[in-house]
């Protein structure tokens, strides 16, 4: 089963303030921070809420995704959305790996899908070493 995430799009000078208060309504500890020198931005996880820190230039270039969606199988996740009237902005392919501060290491794969509804997504497939 697919896992969703909200993203939060800020400017790093309120990222601070952001973080510690979705750590407090969501009594919920933010998770190591990943950084995407492909996107120039800091991704903090805080429970399901996906804080993006960035400057206006590297902001605007994403923040119309509405939901981020982990899943299994980005192949087979693709292929549903394509049956299901999907349009497919990126195929799935190797993106750079976001480096982890914690020293977390993920394969990631992803694809943006515009869905009928206007929504714009992205899924997301992460292979854990083993």
């Amino acid at each position: 089963m697919p896992r969703l995430f909200l993203p939060v799009f800020v400017q790093p000078d309120v990222e601070e303030a952001t973080i510690s208060f979705y750590e407090h309504v969501l009594d919920s500890p933010r998770r190591p921070p990943l950084v995407s020198s492909t996107l120039h931005v800091r991704i903090i996880p805080v429970a399901q809420v996906l804080v993006i820190a960035g400057e206006p230039e590297a902001l605007d270039r994403i923040s119309e995704v509405a939901a981020t969606f982990v899943v299994d199988s980005l192949a087979e996740t693709r292929d549903r959305l394509r049956s299901g009237g999907a349009i497919i902005f990126s195929a799935p392919g190797q993106v750079a790996p976001a480096q982890a501060d914690a020293g977390a290491s993920l394969n990631p794969s992803s694809l943006y899908a515009r869905h009928p509804d206007g929504t714009l997504a992205e899924y997301v497939q992460h292979d854990r070493p083993s």
